[in-house]
């Protein structure tokens, strides 16, 4: 084989390795996409869905440091991407070692964060469009919904309430 030849084969060997390497960035819709981190913030009152240190679900400030407050919203094991978009709302913080789902009981108006993977608990949410933003729907037909009053520390908890109640806190906007 020439020296030219071999120039050449290197060359074309070097562009082959090289447009490999780049293809992913270049073209990134083929490589696996991460998932997205969302708040989850009260229309009413512009507070973030969080989980805190001590697992309890409230409406509280964005940026306190001790709480989750950045959300996947997963398909829910089932759900073929036709018709109703239902999630399970995930979160985790290696920091915090708090690792799971916003969750509901099977009967009752508790709203709890627990393993994804809890057979008692229910984690799957309809996620409906609501004029201004959506609602999250449980299993039960009730929607993830906050008091109207705050603790010593500006927080709300959560509950299962009344769809239909139009005074109820249960709007929900994504971002």
């Amino acid at each position: 084989m020439s020296a030219h030849t071999r120039r050449i084969t290197r060359a074309a060997a070097t562009v082959a390795v090289t447009a490999a390497a780049l293809l992913p960035s270049a073209f990134p819709a083929q490589a696996a996409p991460l998932p997205k981190r969302h708040e989850i913030v009260s229309v009413i009152n512009q507070k973030c869905l969080a989980v805190d240190h001590t697992s309890e679900v409230v409406t509280g400030d964005c940026n306190v440091g001790d709480r989750i407050f950045e959300w996947e919203l997963r398909n829910a094991p089932g759900w073929d991407g036709v018709g109703d978009h239902i999630v399970r709302i995930g979160g985790d913080d290696a920091i915090l070692e708090l690792h799971g789902c916003l969750s509901h009981a099977p009967s009752g108006t508790s709203v709890f964060f627990a393993s994804c993977k809890s057979t008692t608990a229910k984690n799957q949410w309809k996620m409906e469009e609501s004029g201004v933003g959506v609602r999250f729907r449980s299993s039960s037909g009730t929607c993830l919904t906050e008091e109207r009053t705050a603790d010593h520390f500006g927080d709300r908890e959560l509950y299962l309430g009344d769809c239909a109640d139009s005074t109820a806190a249960h709007i929900w906007s994504v971002v």
